[in-house]
């Protein structure tokens, strides 16, 4: 049986794509939530950080649970910081919202023979930040030798909650162009690896590697294929959207864009699989959540 959801969202209007600064978590500004921080936490899955005042809300449209833990969730995600930002705060689903699975925010390239260079930045400004899928972000910082669970590591970048990253080199095919992009092994504390090696700029505008891979220690993984779109004149990436998760386990999520949206960017429309589809719906006036 088909369950359909109905999910109302401010309208999305997407300008031209723009060069953000910095993605940088500020410390009065940040998106998501911290876990250095007390929040006050609602109904519905709100967070408020009674430091700030910022609202974030971490909705799980789609679950789909799977062997050791490693589930496959789809989380929509608000913040009041970015619904603030006028260009910026837009995304596939309105704004002050977004859908991703995760993302490495880094204006550059990063594999193993620029990331040693990487690591002697002076400020934290230019360094690589995480953001997770729930909106919460966290900076990586040069790492030192130190020792975790009885084994000693050295990886290129390190939070200070312990997520380590280590760069790599990576090139695909897209057609007839080859890519070599680089990108980031990321760690968590609990062994799950994320493999962030897509690069692409996000709805704001910022260049980031997208995750493609998510495998425990068990060996349990996810897959996240996307469709991109670019510029071949001046050989620049316009978006990349998701368009299917699985895992090896057999589970699988569709993802559905409207084909008549705003300055060529495709809106959300449904996510379907495992015999359920959520379906979106937007206002036609720009008008916040």
């Amino acid at each position: 049986m088909t369950i359909k959801n109905t999910v109302f969202f401010g309208c999305l209007i997407i300008s031209s794509l723009a060069f953000a600064n910095t993605e940088i978590p500020d410390y009065y500004d940040e998106p998501g939530h911290s876990p250095f921080r007390q929040s006050g936490q609602q109904l519905l899955g709100d967070n408020v950080d009674p430091f700030s005042g910022q609202l974030s809300i971490a909705h799980t449209d789609f679950f789909i649970p799977g062997d050791g833990g490693l589930d496959l969730s789809i989380i929509r995600s608000y913040s009041s910081y970015r619904a603030g930002k006028p260009s910026s705060g837009k995304s596939l689903v309105g704004q002050g919202w977004d859908i991703h699975m995760g993302r490495v925010y880094f204006d550059g390239v990063l594999n193993k023979s620029l990331c040693p260079l990487y690591r002697n930045n002076t400020t934290a400004e230019d360094n690589p930040v995480l953001e997770l899928a729930d909106g919460t972000r966290k900076v990586f910082y040069r790492s030192n030798s130190y020792n975790l669970g009885g084994s000693s590591r050295s990886p290129d970048f390190i939070t200070k909650d312990f997520w380590i990253a280590d760069c790599i080199n990576h090139r695909y095919k897209e057609g007839s162009t080859t890519y070599e992009e680089g990108g980031l092994i990321v760690t968590s504390p609990q062994g799950i690896e994320y493999r962030f090696d897509r690069q692409s700029r996000t709805q704001s505008g910022s260049l980031a590697y997208l995750v493609t891979e998510i495998e425990d220690p068990r060996g349990n993984r996810i897959d996240i294929d996307y469709k991109r779109k670019t510029d071949s004149t001046f050989n620049q990436i316009i978006y990349a959207i998701i368009d299917r998760v699985s895992s090896n386990d057999g589970r699988s999520l569709r993802f559905y864009y409207n084909k008549k949206s705003n300055d060529g960017i495709p809106l959300l429309t449904s996510i379907s699989g495992e015999g359920k589809t959520v379906k979106y719906f937007y206002d036609d006036e720009p008008l916040f959540i």
